[in-house]
C-alpha cells in the first residue's frame, strides 16, 4: 500500500496482532460460543440489576463489596 506514516503502520500492526489473538483463541472455533455468550449476557444483566438494587437501598455504591467475582461463569 505504500503507507509510510509511522502511527498508521503501528496501528495496523496492532490490529493484525489482535486479529491473530482473536482467531487463535479456543472459543473462536467453539460450537458452544453462542450459548456461552448468552449465559454471560444473562449473568451480566443479573449482576447489574443486583448492583443497582443494592445501591438504591444503601444510597451509596461504597457499601457494595462482592464476596467473589460476579463475572466468573461456571461451566
Amino acid at each position: 500500500m505504500g503507507i509510510k506514516e509511522k502511527t498508521l503502520t503501528d496501528t495496523i500492526k496492532k490490529i493484525e496482532a489482535f486479529e491473530e489473538r482473536l482467531y487463535s483463541h479456543p472459543l473462536h472455533k467453539d460450537s458452544r460460543l453462542k450459548d456461552l455468550y448468552d449465559q454471560y449476557e444473562k449473568k451480566a444483566k443479573v449482576c447489574t440489576f443486583f448492583f443497582f438494587f443494592l445501591c438504591s437501598h444503601n444510597n451509596t455504591q461504597q457499601d457494595f463489596v462482592p464476596s467473589r467475582n460476579p463475572w466468573k461463569i461456571d461451566i
